[in-house]
C-alpha cells in the first residue's frame, strides 16, 4: 500500500471506534490486516499522547480551582442563600406572564380513571429562552442528594436534580428527602405564571435536568406522603422533546389483572401538562429512554406539599378540593 493511501486512512481512522479495525479490514481486504493493525496502532499512540497532555492540564487547573474553593471566605452552610442573593441581583426578569401563548388551548386526555390536560405554554422562540435561563441559573444537586435506593442499593440517579420551595419543605421518595432550596426570582416567575394558567397555587418544584435521550425516569407514582393528596401536579417541559408513558397499575407487569393500553404522550418544548386526581392513584407514568436523542430537557413539576409538621402522620394530611 502507497504512503499517501495510508496517510489518507489514518486521517479518518477512529480509534475510539472498536469496529474500526474490521471495517477497514472489509475495505482494503484480508491481506493487508497487518497494515490496518499498523495504522491502527500508530494512531492510538498519538492520541493516547495527546489526551495524557490535555489530562494533565485539566487536572492542574482541578488542582488550582479546589484550592481557591477551600480557601474562599464565603464557602460555608449558607453558600446557597449567598449564591441566590447574588443571583437575584444577576437575574435579568422576562417578564414569563407575558409570554405565555393567550388563549392557551388546551387538549384534554381521558382514560379510565386519567385525567390530563395539555397545552403548548410558551412559543419555540420564548421557550428558548426559558430554557437558556435555566441552563445559566440551576444549579443541581450532587453527592448523596443525587442518588436513590431501589431493592437495598443505592444507585445514581439517571439525570440532574434539584428542589425549590417554601421554607421548610423537602420532598422524600425511593428512600432520599431532597430539600428544598430556596425560591429564585427567576423560579418565582415561572411558578407565577403556570399557577395564573392553571389557576392552582404551588409551594414546591422538582427539577430533573436530562442531558440526552439517554437520561431517564422509570414508572412510578406521585403519591408520596409528602404531597397534598388529590392535589394536581403541573409539569413544565423545556428543550428535547420526549415521549411520556402513561401505564394503568392493573397493566403492569407478568401478573397484569386486565390488558389496558398504555397512552404515550409527547411532551414537547415549551408544554405544560396538569395531571389531575385521580391520575397518580391508578396510573404510573414514566419518561423512557430515546438514546438517539441529543438535546437537552429541563422538566419542572410544580407540586403542593403537606407542612412539615403534618408529614408524617397521615390522619392529618390535608386534602384538595376536588372538582
Amino acid at each position: 500500500m502507497s504512503v499517501p493511501k495510508i496517510n489518507k486512512i489514518k486521517k479518518h481512522l477512529d480509534p475510539g471506534n472498536r469496529y474500526t479495525v474490521m471495517l477497514f479490514v472489509t475495505f482494503i481486504g484480508v491481506t493487508s490486516l497487518r497494515k490496518c493493525c499498523f495504522i491502527y496502532h500508530d494512531v492510538n499512540k498519538e492520541l493516547h499522547n495527546d489526551f495524557a497532555r490535555i489530562d494533565t492540564v485539566m487536572m492542574d487547573k482541578f488542582l488550582v480551582n479546589k484550592r481557591k474553593l477551600e480557601s474562599a471566605d464565603d464557602f460555608d452552610e449558607n453558600h446557597h442563600t449567598k449564591k441566590y442573593k447574588q443571583e437575584a441581583n444577576d437575574y435579568e426578569a422576562l417578564s414569563i406572564k407575558t409570554l405565555i401563548i393567550r388563549p392557551l388551548k388546551w387538549r384534554d386526555l381521558r382514560a379510565e380513571n386519567l385525567d390530563c390536560d395539555y397545552g403548548i405554554l410558551f412559543s419555540k422562540v420564548n421557550a428558548d429562552r426559558i430554557l437558556c435561563q435555566c441552563e445559566r441559573m440551576l444549579n443541581y444537586n450532587e453527592g448523596q442528594l443525587a442518588k436513590v435506593k431501589i431493592f437495598g442499593k443505592w444507585h445514581d440517579i439517571p439525570r440532574k436534580q434539584v428542589a425549590h420551595g417554601d421554607p421548610g419543605l423537602s420532598y422524600t421518595f425511593s428512600n432520599n428527602t431532597v430539600p428544598a432550596r430556596p425560591w429564585t426570582p427567576f423560579l418565582d416567575d415561572i411558578r407565577d405564571a403556570v399557577s395564573d394558567v392553571t389557576g392552582h397555587s404551588f409551594d414546591f418544584v422538582l427539577i430533573n435536568r436530562y442531558k440526552n435521550g439517554c437520561d431517564h425516569m422509570g414508572e412510578h407514582r406521585d403519591d408520596e406522603k409528602d404531597l397534598v393528596h388529590g392535589y394536581p401536579i403541573a409539569s413544565l417541559s423545556l428543550g428535547q422533546p420526549r415521549d411520556f408513558i402513561f401505564k394503568h397499575a392493573d397493566s403492569r407487569g407478568k401478573k397484569a389483572k386486565r390488558s389496558i393500553e398504555p397512552l404515550k404522550l409527547l411532551l414537547e418544548h415549551g408544554s405544560l401538562l396538569l395531571m389531575k386526581h385521580p391520575t397518580n392513584t391508578y396510573w404510573y407514568h414514566a419518561l423512557p429512554q430515546r438514546k438517539r436523542l441529543l438535546g437537552v430537557r429541563i422538566n419542572m413539576t410544580f407540586r403542593q406539599m403537606v407542612p412539615a409538621s403534618n408529614s408524617g402522620n397521615k390522619t392529618t394530611k390535608p386534602k384538595a378540593e376536588l372538582p
